[in-house]
């Protein structure tokens, strides 16, 4: 993950330094319980649609449990704030092309 990129872009798209601490903090805690993976060969993959799909539902999926026991809030509304976080980042990504 381009964490300075991605926070600079955030700080340049308006968002306060909270916003950006809480996503970049919740993209480690993603890219750590997943496996260890990189968000920008996942976004180079596939734009992060399969970390998307796990997301999914709350992340009450089978993609999710192929992880094996994550600590992330699975089936509580407080995993969207992962999605959204992600979602930021993806845009960021785009806004790089």
């Amino acid at each position: 993950m381009d964490e300075i990129g991605f926070r600079n872009w955030l700080s340049n798209t308006g968002n306060n330094k909270k916003v950006q601490a809480d996503a970049v903090s919740r993209l480690k805690t993603l890219q750590r319980e997943l496996g260890f993976c990189d968000l920008d060969i996942e976004y180079n993959a596939n734009k992060c649609a399969n970390i998307l799909a796990a997301l999914k539902d709350k992340g009450e999926n089978e993609l999710m449990r192929s992880y094996g026991k994550v600590n992330l809030p699975i089936g509580k509304y407080t995993l969207s704030t992962y999605r959204y976080a992600l979602n930021l980042y993806i845009h960021f990504r785009e806004s790089q092309e």
